[in-house]
């Protein structure tokens, strides 16, 4: 799926998330696409191979602005 965001005066379904260059540097775009990749990792210690604890919503929040 596309990493972009929303303009600001848009009605369109894309939501509001964080500049691609201010991304944790765990969070990986590929060709500026969010994958499985972006949120898991194989090598991982996290509950569900996640790239960071996901506890509070802490994954979630790195991209997406509420």
């Amino acid at each position: 799926m596309p990493y972009r965001s929303r303009p600001a005066d848009s009605d369109s379904d894309s939501i509001d998330v964080v500049p691609a260059a201010a991304l944790d540097r765990r969070i990986r775009l590929f060709d500026r696409t969010v994958g499985c990749g972006s949120c898991h990792n194989v090598y991982s210690q996290q509950s569900k191979l996640l790239v960071m604890s996901n506890q509070g919503s802490q994954l979630c929040l790195k991209c997406h602005v509420y």
